[in-house]
């Protein structure tokens, strides 16, 4: 069983996501580490390919709460997978997050800056079989079995 807790990254990943608001995707990064100062942008690129599509990036406040919102128009994001980081004249920073396009169907923002190990499924004919209990006392849960032993002990004991 992996870990479901989410990688480091410099933006909340939790409350972060993606969408598509009428026609353009939006990227809503929540609680940024480390803001940009001065003309800032976002950068897209497919992670297999060549494909760079340069993003508005806005920042946007809400008393305490602060986020980035990423913006380009749907159409110029082809199927896969899409890296994301932000960039100002100075620096560039990465986002531990990936974009997920596939047609029609919802956006996907995930964790991290690439998919973990997988492990291929195990086909129904090779798993174990479950072992069937071979006697009745294997039916009853394990505390009643424990109680059960001890008395069993103590009887054989007292003869």
């Amino acid at each position: 069983m992996g870990l479901s807790l989410p990688p480091r990254a410099s933006i909340d990943l939790v409350a972060s996501f993606a969408r598509i608001r009428d026609d353009r995707v939006e990227i809503v990064l929540a609680e940024p580490v480390d803001v940009l100062d001065g003309e800032v942008w976002a950068e897209l690129w497919r992670l297999r390919g060549e494909d760079r599509v340069r993003c508005s990036l806005e920042l946007a406040s809400d008393g305490d709460a602060r986020r980035y919102v990423v913006s380009c128009p749907r159409s110029v994001l082809g199927d896969g997978r899409w890296g994301l980081s932000l960039h100002n004249a100075d620096e560039s920073q990465r986002v531990n997050a990936r974009l997920l396009v596939q047609g029609d169907r919802p956006l996907c923002l995930l964790w991290g800056a690439r998919a973990g190990a997988s492990r291929p499924p195990v086909p129904f004919r090779d798993r174990p079989k479950p072992v069937a209990p071979t006697r009745p006392a294997d039916l009853l849960p394990t505390p009643v079995r424990r109680v059960a032993g001890t008395v069993r002990r103590r009887l054989s004991r007292s003869r």
